[in-house]
């Protein structure tokens, strides 16, 4: 079994409901830090960092 399969796998186990709650976790702190004026910048640099890396 490859590592994505048994990925699947475990993720197919996690009841719906943790997921949902998780995901609206996130943007609920996602949300609150757009509004504290987060600096989302750092995440933009080392993005394009990455992609320059990778992709060229």
């Amino acid at each position: 079994m490859s590592n994505r399969e048994r990925a699947l796998e475990l993720l197919e186990q996690i009841p719906a409901s943790s997921l949902d709650a998780s995901i609206d976790e996130s943007i609920a702190i996602s949300e609150k830090e757009i509004e504290e004026g987060a600096d989302l910048i750092p995440f933009d640099d080392a993005f394009v960092a990455l992609k320059e890396k990778y992709f060229g």
